[in-house]
């Protein structure tokens, strides 16, 4: 894909081989894709870090939507590695997962580092509700 700004795919259940073949196009250098709205495709933790490996070193990737992906605190440290690193992201939605206190917390130390992102919603998750939820809303206060 060498001219595509913009690829919307919500509600189509890709599955790992379609994750796979999007995590190879978001690697390339002739990637110049902008935005990527996956929502509601049911990847799950695993297909969803193969595709976060792919977007750390993407330069063009501004908007990114992985929302009700059944997400949950297994992909916090990939996350913060996201925010971390990549410095061209400008909106990441995931509301609607399963992320409790733990991976929220991993989200808000990247957070702390990352002086780009603008958009972040996290609504509909989860991160009030296991034992790490009083250090989750630490990291929330100390990154604001």
């Amino acid at each position: 894909m060498k001219n595509g700004k913009v690829i919307d795919i919500k509600n189509n259940k890709i599955g790992k081989i379609g994750t796979e073949h999007l995590s190879y196009c978001l690697s390339s250098k002739d990637c110049w894709l902008e935005e990527l709205n996956l929502e509601d495709n049911m990847l799950g933790d695993s297909n969803i870090m193969m595709l976060l490996d792919s977007i750390l070193d993407n330069n063009t990737l501004r908007i990114l939507n992985i929302s009700k992906n059944f997400i949950t605190n297994i992909v916090g440290d990939k996350l913060k590695q996201l925010l971390d690193e990549n410095q061209e992201l400008k909106e990441l939605y995931l509301h609607w997962n399963n992320i409790k206190g733990q991976g929220g917390s991993k989200i808000f130390e990247g957070l702390k580092t990352n002086e780009y992102l603008k958009v972040l919603d996290l609504s509909w998750n989860n991160m009030g509700s296991d034992e790490n939820s009083e250090e989750c809303i630490k990291q929330i206060t100390e990154c604001f």
